[in-house]
């Protein structure tokens, strides 16, 4: 979870497979991260 410059809330996730990182996933839509707590 992080903030830009421009204060917009991005989440990363990561899927592992065998210890391999095999998808990685970027929401940045603020109307599916209203649940997220804010990092501050």
């Amino acid at each position: 979870m992080l903030r830009d410059a421009d204060d917009v809330l991005s989440v990363i996730a990561f899927t592992f497979d065998a210890g391999l990182i095999i998808a990685i996933d970027v929401v940045r839509n603020p109307d599916k991260l209203t649940a997220v707590p804010d990092p501050g």
